[in-house]
């Protein structure tokens, strides 16, 4: 559901660990994935569209979407799902044990994969600076990833 092209760095990123940034305003051929993790922040209707874009056994990772848009899936679509075996999951766990899991591959990461995680933070405001927390609550520059508010 990006309806963009990746920036640079996203570019790198995706290189460095081998996955395919793809932008859905362009792509209309009928290419296939073992998994596709959306991301995007888009309406509930991107999910249709990445269920299509599965291959057999593939795996759909949600972190998240805005509250419109619609999903329709008919019986005929719930048996594809099952009888392709696709899997559609939550990827957001805030538990403890996964945040440590989490914790652990970051570092792990740092070695495998250093222009990423040097590069998932894109800017850092601090939480006594009330002016810039609510700009970066509001607006999302160009290119940003993710912003940490410093506590």
């Amino acid at each position: 559901a990006n309806r963009r092209e990746p920036t640079d760095v996203e570019t790198r990123i995706f290189e460095e660990v081998g996955l395919k940034f793809v932008n859905t305003s362009v792509h209309r051929g009928d290419e296939k994935y073992d998994g596709v993790i959306e991301a995007s922040g888009s309406d509930a209707s991107v999910i249709e569209y990445a269920i299509r874009r599965l291959k057999n056994n593939g795996f759909l990772g949600l972190f998240g979407f805005t509250q419109s848009g619609t999903l329709s899936l008919s019986t005929v679509d719930l048996q594809s799902l099952v009888y392709r075996s696709i899997s559609i999951t939550g990827l957001i766990n805030g538990q403890k044990p996964h945040f440590e899991m989490a914790m652990n591959h970051l570092v792990q990461w740092k070695t495998q994969y250093p222009f990423t995680t040097s590069h998932f933070i894109t800017r850092s405001v601090n939480i006594s600076d009330q002016k810039s927390v609510l700009n970066v609550l509001e607006n999302r520059i160009r290119g940003e990833i993710k912003t940490k508010i410093l506590w």
